[in-house]
């Protein structure tokens, strides 16, 4: 098994679906992103990356992240996720125990890094870029207990507590999420979902629904943008807090 199997479902059944779509205008269909995904698997294998490598990416919510991780995940390398505001002990603290082989960042991210002595310490280093693949994806089996995503809490007690999403967790989230919001709210699957999560990012993939991302550094011309949308890709639902929803309502 795989969870990125629950993907390329998705990406036979309907290619040309709009994945996902950011208001600065950038998009991509489920096969380009597919496809963005082969490309920098191959990438990442040219660099040294052998499966059950984990790796710390650091990127902003865009198609650079979910093509990284389709990349990843499906290679079976666990990602290993940190917040950057997190104090640099505790960041050098879940590097220690997770020991990355492989940093994925932007620019501005390894700039990030070169300020944090346990990421300066990883060896290998790569920023995502397109080109073209030639080469299947690889999708390597893992087990259901194989870690998927690794993120760290802030460490409230002095001590980063670790939480390990595995690929069989995955699965099952994107089971609970298929169920309680599409299904049986009976969302139009046809048309996109509005979020603010990463998470809820992952389960449309997997369901094959276009979700339209709102950046973190979001502002009124992006509501703009979105209420200019067509009918058929305004959204039928919002995934966010209560602090956004105040904010757009207000």
């Amino acid at each position: 098994m795989n969870c990125v199997e629950q993907f390329t479902l998705q990406v036979a059944e309907a290619p040309d679906r709009c994945a996902i779509w950011m208001p600065d205008g950038s998009s991509m269909t489920f096969r380009e992103l597919f496809d963005y995904g082969r490309a920098l698997q191959r990438q990442f294998r040219a660099a040294g990356l052998s499966p059950g490598d984990p790796v710390l990416l650091f990127l902003g919510l865009g198609l650079d992240l979910y093509a990284s991780a389709i990349a990843l995940l499906s290679f079976g390398c666990p990602i290993l996720l940190v917040e950057p505001w997190m104090p640099a002990s505790r960041i050098e603290r879940s590097l220690e125990i997770v020991k990355p082989k492989a940093f994925v960042a932007s620019t501005l991210g390894k700039l990030w890094g070169l300020r944090n002595p346990g990421v300066r310490n990883i060896p290998r280093w790569i920023s995502p870029r397109g080109s073209h693949a030639s080469e299947k994806l690889t999708l390597n089996s893992v087990s259901p207990d194989h870690p998927g995503i690794l993120t760290f809490t802030s460490g409230t007690t002095g001590e980063p507590k670790g939480v390990v999403r595995t690929h069989g967790y995955l699965l099952e989230q994107h089971r609970i999420f298929e169920a309680a919001f599409h299904r049986e709210q009976g969302f139009a699957e046809d048309r996109p979902d509005w979020s603010i999560f990463a998470n809820f990012t992952f389960a449309n993939l997997a369901s094959g629904r276009t979700t339209i991302l709102m950046p973190t550094s979001w502002s009124p011309s992006h509501l703009k943008r979105i209420s200019e949308l067509p009918l058929t890709m305004s959204p039928a639902s919002l995934t966010c807090g209560p602090a956004f929803l105040d904010k757009i309502l207000s």
